[in-house]
């Protein structure tokens, strides 16, 4: 098994047309970091870019987690990526950051900005299902549809937790002259707000065994747990995520069924929640998911009691609204986990 963190030091060939899912993540975790504040020109090779973010993070004494700056270090001395450029860096209203890899003359990768890492950015993104979405999806939209028409080049679509979603509603509405170009992978996203989507392109979501974000707002695409060698909330980090000896993540059973479409959260939540119950409802789920020790749906069954009266502990001071909301949490954890129990892994 190897994980994001340490598998340059492995993978030396330099990348082809056709990336690993290793690559994909790698990209989708790149996005997330401050490239705007270092790149003078539209493009640049990667390697380059990343010795130039290295000195700046040290230079202006700029806070990024520990794994992003050994991320970052792998790329500036790896073989992989010297021939890949980072180009099209593109900021927007709404926290909204869009950039291209260009992997060869014939292949591309665009992702999504998500999160910087810390709990309270993944507390903003589980709020990303129940925001208003429709600027985001214009500018993810525009972005993925001007990369379309400036070339003919293949496309990779990706992007992790909130960039994710952003990643899938950039494919929505794309026209038969473009989709067969483009194969969009995203990384445990939140969902999007409850709705009627199609998306012409068929969209993969890889999510960790006890995503909390897989079972928060809407998924209308097709997900796959994966193996993660962290607990709790802290499978959301992609760092932790566990691959194979081909670069391919390790798919497994999980909180999500891997053959149907997730049953949402957010249809289990009272139609007139306010917007303070529900940052509440997060806050209180991220607490309880912080608090897990298992890395497994069987785990979390196999300890269940342990689980209820841990809920029962954080729930005590919040109004019944919120306890409800929880409570229903709780049950179609339940019901997920039971199902995937009876399913049979995937190789």
């Amino acid at each position: 098994m190897t994980k994001l963190i340490n598998f340059l030091a492995e993978y030396q060939r330099e990348i082809e047309s056709q990336p690993i899912e290793l690559d994909l993540a790698l990209f989708s975790r790149l996005v997330g970091l401050p490239f705007e504040a270092v790149l003078t020109q539209p493009s640049a090779p990667l390697v380059e870019a990343c010795m130039k973010l290295i000195e700046f993070v040290d230079n202006e004494n700029y806070l990024i987690l520990p794994a992003d700056r050994q991320m970052l270090e792998q790329i500036a001395f790896s073989n992989r990526y010297q021939s890949v450029q980072i180009c099209d860096v593109v900021q927007g209203p709404h926290r909204f950051l869009a950039a291209t890899f260009v992997l060869s003359k014939t292949t591309k990768v665009i992702a999504f900005r998500g999160p910087n890492g810390t709990l309270l950015s993944w507390k903003a993104d589980l709020h990303f299902s129940f925001s208003s979405i429709n600027k985001l999806k214009i500018q993810a939209h525009q972005y993925l549809l001007q990369a379309l028409q400036h070339d003919n080049q293949n496309i990779y679509c990706v992007g992790f937790s909130q960039g994710a979603s952003i990643a899938a509603l950039a494919c929505m509405d794309i026209s038969d002259t473009h989709r067969h170009r483009i194969q969009t992978i995203i990384f445990d996203s939140p969902g999007l707000p409850d709705d009627h989507y199609q998306s012409p392109i068929p969209i993969i979501e890889l999510v960790p065994p006890l995503s909390l974000f897989a079972l928060v707002g809407e998924h209308p695409f097709h997900q796959i747990t994966i193996s993660s060698s962290s607990t709790g909330i802290w499978q959301h980090d992609l760092y932790s995520w566990e691959a194979d000896s081909h670069g391919e993540f390790a798919k497994n059973i999980g909180i999500t069924n891997p053959t149907t479409i997730q049953h949402q959260f957010i249809q289990l939540l009272p139609s007139n929640i306010t917007d303070e119950n529900i940052d509440r409802t997060l806050n209180v789920a991220i607490s309880i998911f912080s608090q897990l020790n298992f890395h497994s749906t069987s785990e979390l069954i196999k300890h269940w009691n342990q689980f209820n009266a841990l809920i029962q502990t954080e729930i005590t001071a919040e109004n019944i609204v919120v306890k409800t909301a929880i409570l229903r949490l709780q049950k179609l954890i339940f019901k997920n986990a039971a199902l995937n129990l009876q399913s049979i892994p995937l190789n």
